[in-house]
This record gives structure tokens, sequence and C-alpha cells, in this order.
């Protein structure tokens, strides 16, 4: 199971969600508040080896995702960076030291 949290400034469609008119499109791990975009904080889930699991590592790698976990951030290829949800948001932990995801093969 991967699971990610939104960037502050990216917008990341669900893949292969098609709305039916008159609905609001879907975010990653955004949800609908007053009238603005705010940051979820579930992370939005996903099988791994599903199609948007799949389509989802590739936005991750390019830096449109955070990994909401060590295991996602293995899976993909990132380091993993803790991240704390502030104001409707999450951002890099100020606390917290990156971590790099080991390339021990069990």
């Amino acid at each position: 199971m991967l699971s990610f949290y939104a960037r502050e400034a990216l917008l990341v469609s669900v893949p292969y969600h098609k709305p039916f008119i008159g609905q609001h499109p879907r975010y990653v791990g955004r949800h609908l508040v007053e009238g603005k975009l705010l940051a979820s904080k579930k992370p939005f889930k996903a099988e791994s080896d599903s199609r948007i699991g799949m389509r989802l590592v590739k936005q991750c790698r390019r830096g449109s995702l955070w990994p909401a976990d060590e295991a996602t951030a293995i899976l993909c290829r990132v380091p993993f960076t803790p991240v704390s949800y502030q104001e409707g948001a999450w951002v890099v932990s100020t606390t917290a030291k990156k971590l790099k995801p080991s390339t021990k093969k069990d």
C-alpha cells in the first residue's frame, strides 16, 4: 500500500478519475473547504500494483507528491523527508533529518 501527501503549491489529479458533469475534480491528498483546496490530514492511499499506484509513483519521483512513509519512499526510490501539517499544507518538518532510502536487498 502506497501513501502520499500533497505538496504545498502543487495539484496532482487523481489518475484515471473522470468526474461527472457538475462535480469538482479530485486531487491527490486534497479536499475542498469553503472554496479552498486544502491538504488532507490523512494520506492518499493506493495499491502499489494498481494503475493509480504506478502513476503516483512517477509523480512522486518528479517531486509532485510527498511520500507519507518510508516504505512508499523506498518503492518510489526517493529520499524520505519527514513532513508536518501546518495551516492546511504539508511542509518539511524543521526538527527531523532527511532519511535516505535503504539500498539493501533482502
